[in-house]
């Protein structure tokens, strides 16, 4: 389904936030917070724990996943270790993305506009790529994912300290740190 979702909503320039977030959390998010119930379970069959634990993943999950959109836009293709620039070729429409786009004076958003519509051209995504960096909208991003990790990390303060915890506070960070 989620899948889906982000393929009717491919080339669609004007997606807004909410739905954005709907289909990363389905995407991306559900499979993270289901890894982390299904491992309460297995430990020790606590529901309390478990949905402290899908709580975390979720949240880490969509964080995982704007922090990733970021890097498509201002992370360095030999760190990052892949082309960058990928989501706006394939037409989709990312955190930072919308953020510009919202926020952008309608002639900036038009020519916006026209430059996404040959964004597989190196000139084109650089221009969008320095407008977006310029515009505060992957500040903006990063911003979002630092409040899910927050979340992620104080939602784990139901949890006894152990090793364990102390491990997952360290991955919430890792997923703010990561360059690639």
């Amino acid at each position: 389904e989620s899948e889906l979702l982000q393929l009717t909503n491919r080339l669609n320039w004007s997606l807004d936030e909410p739905t954005y977030f709907e289909i990363i959390r389905r995407k991306t998010a559900s499979l993270c917070g289901t890894c982390c119930r299904l491992a309460a379970w297995i430990w020790d069959g606590d529901e309390r724990i478990a949905e402290v634990l899908e709580d975390y993943g979720v949240s880490v999950g969509v964080a995982f996943q704007i922090i990733d959109d970021v890097l498509d836009l201002d992370g360095a293709e030999d760190t990052v270790g892949k082309t960058l620039g990928r989501d706006l070729e394939k037409g989709k429409p990312t955190l930072p993305i919308i953020r510009y786009l919202t926020t952008a004076d309608e002639a900036t958003k038009a020519k916006t506009l026209d430059l996404l519509g040959d964004a597989d051209r190196p000139e084109s995504y650089e221009l969008i790529r320095q407008r977006v960096i310029e515009s505060g909208a992957v500040e903006y991003a990063r911003r979002w994912a630092a409040r899910l990790v927050e979340k992620a990390k104080t939602g784990l303060d139901a949890l006894e300290p152990s090793e364990a915890r102390a491990l997952l506070l360290q991955m919430a960070d890792g997923v703010l740190s990561r360059r690639c």
